[in-house]
């Protein structure tokens, strides 16, 4: 026990800093009282105080950081002001354009220059590679201080929260003429040394390799991802390899062991071996930027070639316990970060598990039982964010981990030859180019492209993921006694199943998500017996020329969030792009089923992208029905589905005979009544005959002035009303005679341009509803 005093002390701080972040100050004095159980739990006095102190010191620690942490420039949010700051680090260009860290240091309100400490997330939309360089300082004039944006819809990115671990509260959208580079100020060892050592070596990749070949080497080598194609990316997502564009431990002993193995076979002493090797780990942790998994893997290679040089054993669990205290102290909000918590969680399972797993299974390769450890320990984690998972997955990383064993240190010689000289670098060069592409990428791109056994998988709940890794970490511990230990394992293995189960197959409530598209329209409903439909799916009308898809960037990922693999009906309410566009992208990664539309969609002359959205559908053996008003149907037992709109024969003369001949239908579950008014124009509301009190309405046509007269608020009576529309959007929807007309009704007004994603769910009594950015 004594030996790991240290680990027992990181989890207590560990614990202690979690709940810094998780509960508010005002509950500071309880905070205190938190360790007294901690004497009853440990019989040892010394013990017992290690580990209070080591968990007060946490929860102090952590909220004094968070403290220093605040923001101090919200009262200026969505103004004009003027900056003055300095690159933090290498700024990141794509073809969309150019972003980097700012290190504000003072700005200008009005007249007064006020000294800062805050730093922003600039994004220009040109790309201005090369000339903006990290240290640069720069002068920015009239720029609109905002907020980095949280989560807008399921599945979405969350900048706020992303950049807010950071220490990042501000973000700048900004033109190349609003910069300008006033000077530079190169600050410490990393912009003096690690930075330009780590351009060179970029350049000498680029000079050896193709475009394409250059960028995954600098993945695989450096972490540095952003040159690499995005489907390529896409493709190492779905097939549970991503992981290996994160310079991680197993970079450090590609890198490490080959070159002791060389020192050795010079016959260098012990101690200068192990000493170039620690200044190696500490060159090569320098240059990759000193990430996470590259902190931990160091700290813990250095320990333990330490121990080594002092003839001494090291324990591998206080190694990593020491690599967990140093990446907490230098950021106390780095458990939050996905990168740390796989090292962390990974390194221990391997440190753990394979050992007693080779104990029941002798027969297994070691080095397919670390596979299988690794697989265990990420893909519930990598789930809760990336929501993919194909059993190709264990196979690729078996067939991975030793041909990247020879690829990173070939390509490491190649670059370190290419310093010396290009023609040096030849014969390496050659053989990484042969192995990365016939070997590496080639099998790759094949088997992301067969897409076998690809499936989408909700997030699991945290208590899913505490109760999953609490049992392997009591498998591996032999702890308890062994009646004892079984007996929990089972409890374990049981909450495990029964969640998964209750998840899939237990009560469900009705599920309605009003997502946010911009300007347009796509809803997700998902039905108490897990029926799946997708009512249109946004879209960027084709005369912005735009290559912004909202299917691929909003409506696939928000179906991928929720497990959704299959659509059993999608209704298409009419032609416009606005509505539809966006279905191009999920009938090319969704399987869909029924295709409901209308007899005057098909007649519809104006609507070539809906023509070759159903053509593409039929070639797909999707089933396509027209409906119209009076058809209705139960599609499950208590929920009933009524057609208003359009009717047998198109409404013809109209302000908009695209919007008045739109589907518009209600949803009945229990009590519960919803709305979908697509974009029904006002002069033929009056048209739809009598509607039922309803709860909640789709507004019609984005909150159109044309559209929810009052005559048919009076009639619908809304409690909840949802506006789907773009943020500052050209047709200054909604607009704010119909926002005062639901108001005045009495309806919640919900509004996707400025919260986000609406949800709302029912049981079929109780209806609640909820802003997903809120």
């Amino acid at each position: 026990m004594t030996h790991r005093l240290l680990l027992l002390s990181f989890v207590a701080f560990l614990s202690g800093v979690i709940l810094a972040e998780r509960y508010p100050e005002s509950w500071s004095p309880v905070w205190v009282l938190m360790p007294v159980p901690l004497c009853f739990l440990f019989r040892k006095r010394q013990l017992s105080a290690l580990l209070t102190v080591s968990l007060l010191t946490g929860l102090f620690y952590s909220a004094a950081y968070q403290a220093h942490q605040r923001p101090t420039l919200d009262a200026w949010v969505g103004q004009e002001v003027e900056l003055r700051g300095r690159v933090a680090q290498e700024p990141t260009v794509k073809a969309s354009g150019t972003s980097f860290t700012l290190e504000v240091t003072a700005v200008r309100i009005g007249t007064a220059w006020r000294q800062t400490e805050e730093k922003a997330v600039v994004r220009l939309r040109e790309t201005r590679g090369g000339t903006v360089r990290a240290g640069d300082l720069l002068s920015v004039e009239r720029a609109l201080l905002e907020k980095p944006v949280p989560s807008r819809n399921p599945g979405a990115f969350d900048a706020k929260s992303f950049y807010g671990r950071q220490g990042i509260f501000y973000s700048l959208s900004l033109t190349a003429a609003q910069l300008t580079v006033t000077g530079h100020d190169e600050k410490g060892l990393s912009g003096r040394f690690f930075l330009p050592l780590r351009q060179r070596l970029l350049l000498v990749l680029n000079q050896q390799f193709s475009p394409q070949h250059a960028a995954v080497f600098a993945g695989l080598l450096f972490g540095i991802t952003e040159n690499i194609d995005q489907d390529l990316i896409e493709t190492f997502r779905v097939l549970g390899v991503v992981h290996i564009l994160a310079v991680s431990g197993a970079n450090v002993a590609m890198i490490t062991v080959p070159f002791l193995l060389v020192l050795k076979k010079w016959q260098v002493p012990a101690r200068p071996r192990y000493t170039l090797t620690i200044l190696l780990v500490l060159l090569y942790a320098g240059i990759t930027g000193w990430e996470p998994s590259v902190t931990r893997a160091a700290v813990m290679a250095i320990l333990l070639l330490v121990a080594r040089m002092l003839t001494r054993a090291a324990d591998p669990l206080t190694a990593w316990a020491l690599a967990g205290w140093i990446a907490l102290l230098l950021h106390p909000r780095i458990w939050q970060d996905l990168g740390f918590q796989l090292t962390m969680i990974i390194t221990l399972g391997l440190l753990l598990i394979p050992s007693r797993l080779e104990k029941r299974f002798p027969r297994i390769p070691r080095s397919v039982l670390f596979t299988l450890t690794a697989e265990l320990m990420s893909v519930p984690l990598v789930l809760s964010v990336t929501p993919v998972w194909t059993p190709l997955s264990l196979l690729a990383n078996l067939y991975l981990m030793p041909l990247l064993a020879a690829l990173v240190p070939l390509g490491l010689v190649t670059v370190l030859l290419g310093l010396v000289h290009p023609a040096a670098a030849t014969l390496p060069a050659l053989l990484a180019k042969w192995g990365l592409q016939g070997l590496f990428l080639d099998p790759l791109q094949r088997a992301g492209a067969s897409g076998i056994g690809v499936t989408h998988v909700q997030a699991p709940p945290v208590w899913w993921l505490a109760v999953y890794y609490s049992m392997w970490i009591l498998y591996a511990s032999g702890r308890l006694k062994h009646r004892w230990r079984q007996g929990a394992l089972f409890g374990l293995a049981f909450l495990l199943a029964a969640g998964m189960l209750w998840r899939s197959y237990g009560p469900a409530p009705l599920t309605v998500t009003y997502l946010d598209v911009g300007q347009g329209d796509a809803i997700l409903i998902q039905t108490p017996q897990r029926h799946v439909w997708l009512v249109d799916g946004g879209g960027v009308p084709g005369f912005l020329k735009t290559d912004y898809d909202v299917g691929e960037k909003v409506v696939v990922p928000a179906l991928a969030s929720q497990g959704i693999d299959e659509i059993d009906v999608l209704v298409i309410t009419h032609p416009d792009e606005d509505h539809i566009k966006g279905l191009g992208a999920v009938l090319k990664h969704v399987h869909v089923r029924h295709i409901i539309t209308s007899f005057a969609a098909q007649t519809s002359e104006e609507a070539p992208f809906y023509h070759e959205l159903i053509a593409d559908a039929k070639r797909r053996g999707i089933a396509v029905t027209n409906i119209q008003k009076g058809d209705r149907h139960t599609p499950e037992p208590g929920l009933e589905v009524l057609y208003h709109n359009p009717p047998g024969q198109p409404f013809q003369n109209t302000r908009s005979d695209s919007n008045a001949n739109s589907i518009v239908f209600s949803m009945i579950y229990g009590q519960r009544h919803f709305l979908f008014a697509a974009d029904l124009e006002g002069e033929v509301e009056r048209r739809l005959g009598s509607l039922p009190r309803t709860d909640v309405l789709k507004v019609a046509h984005h909150g159109s002035a044309h559209s929810t007269t009052p005559e048919f608020l009076r009639m619908v009576k809304p409690r909840h009303a949802v506006l789907s529309a773009g943020a500052r959007n050209r047709y200054g929807h909604p607009a704010p005679a119909v926002v005062e007309r639901l108001t005045a009704a009495g309806s919640t007004v919900w509004r996707t341009d400025r919260q986000g994603a609406i949800r709302c769910q029912t049981d079929g009594e109780e209806l609640k509803c909820l802003a997903w950015a809120d």
